[in-house]
């Protein structure tokens, strides 16, 4: 009976070490199970994003306001008396040249009036000749002599008061330039006044535009600003020759006026153009595009790709655009940092760089024309607010992008 009891109690003492050492095998691959998968799942999660490397660059600050494009000479043709018009001697949309014949009305009254004063000038001025020899001989008076004299001088009055009413009624180009659509035509009765045609000497031309107040202090004859017209992404630039003395207290803006140079013709008057006016220049600074920076209550930060891991880096920044901002604190020429896909990145997550053709091109982010929130214009349909501009051997003054 006891030895039965024995070997009962070995029996369970084995089963028990069996067990346990089952035990232990199950949740010893159950660990290298979980952390094979960890390190399965650690290893193919990658945060797809496109990077930019931080190089010293030169910063420009810039005011984008708009302005509008103006002749440098501009009016409207007119006639100065009644009359009916006989010829007109210009091309609509043609280049006329300074003294150049525009329009001419019925001088026949007039001309026959000056065929008359003509034919008394010359009979007085033999009559005058012929007393003047008798005055000297004493055969008339001075009296008459300076009665003859002086109805000579007033009929030579007359004849030059016909010649200006007869210049009066031809209309000539005060200036070179380009004449628009006429409202005339030949036969045309016309009163006093009546407009004719618009005349405007457009290379150069010139841009007005107007500054805040505050960025006044900033603009001088030496300023050169760039601008853009609406339908082209050419870039032009125009110097600044004038500035109004007074500002406007409506709005409190400075007026200010700038040329640029335009052969072709193809920057019009009155059209509506983007002003890129400089107000700072800083030499020698880091930068890094303006998708690149997060800000978390008082603090921004960065993230840096350290050989493809991600880093989280504090910084400090200056002056901001549109495009980039100035980090004066945080970064060193040579760091690469994730422009897009940051919302995505963890400290220590793995980088996987975008450099496919669809990649999104940060230089081209800006605000969506229909959508809220920001786009990638170089992919976007919608014309672009910045851009390269294009060449034009016409054009000596259009850049490239800013």
């Amino acid at each position: 009976m006891r030895r039965t009891y024995v070997r009962i109690a070995v029996l369970l003492a084995l089963a028990g070490l069996v067990g346990w050492a089952v035990i232990g095998k199950i949740a010893s691959s159950s660990q290298a199970s979980t952390k094979k998968d960890a390190g399965s799942d650690s290893g193919a999660k990658e945060v797809l994003v496109t990077t930019h490397k931080v190089e010293s660059t030169t910063l420009e600050d810039t005011l984008s306001t708009v302005g509008t494009l103006r002749a440098d000479e501009s009016l409207v043709i007119r006639n100065e008396v009644n009359g009916k018009v006989v010829s007109i001697g210009f091309e609509e949309g043609e280049r006329v040249e300074k003294g150049q014949l525009l329009l001419r009305m019925r001088q026949n009254t007039l001309r026959a009036e000056k065929e008359v004063l003509q034919q008394r000038k010359k009979l007085l001025a033999k009559q005058v000749e012929r007393q003047r020899q008798v005055l000297e001989t004493g055969g008339i008076s001075q009296q008459e002599f300076d009665a003859t004299q002086n109805e000579l001088n007033v009929v030579e009055a007359q004849m030059a008061s016909v010649e200006a009413r007869l210049d009066e009624t031809v209309v000539r180009a005060p200036f070179a330039g380009i004449v628009g659509l006429r409202d005339i035509s030949p036969g045309a009765v016309l009163t006093q006044g009546t407009d004719i045609a618009e005349l405007h000497k457009i290379d150069p031309i010139e841009l007005d535009f107007s500054v805040p107040e505050r960025f006044a202090h900033h603009i001088d004859k030496e300023t050169t600003v760039r601008f853009r017209v609406q339908g082209g992404d050419r870039v032009y630039s125009a110097g600044v020759f004038a500035l109004d003395p007074s500002l406007d207290t409506s709005n409190r803006t400075l007026r200010v006026r700038a040329r640029t140079e335009n052969p072709s013709g193809r920057l019009r008057p009155g059209g509506y153009a983007q002003v890129r006016v400089p107000l700072t220049t800083i030499e020698e600074t880091l930068a890094v595009p303006t998708t690149a920076i997060t800000t978390s209550g008082q603090t921004e930060y960065v993230w840096v790709s350290d050989d493809g891991t991600a880093r989280k880096q504090t910084v400090r920044t200056g002056l901001r655009t549109e495009d980039v901002v100035e980090v004066t604190d945080g970064l060193e020429a040579g760091d690469v940092v994730v422009t897009t896909g940051r919302q995505n990145v963890s400290e220590g997550a793995k980088l996987k760089v975008d450099t496919s053709k669809d990649a999104m091109d940060v230089e081209a982010i800006g605000p969506d024309p229909d959508e809220p929130g920001m786009t990638n214009k170089r992919l976007s349909e919608e014309e672009l607010d910045e851009g390269e501009g294009g060449s034009d051997s016409d054009d000596a003054n259009a850049e490239g992008s800013q």
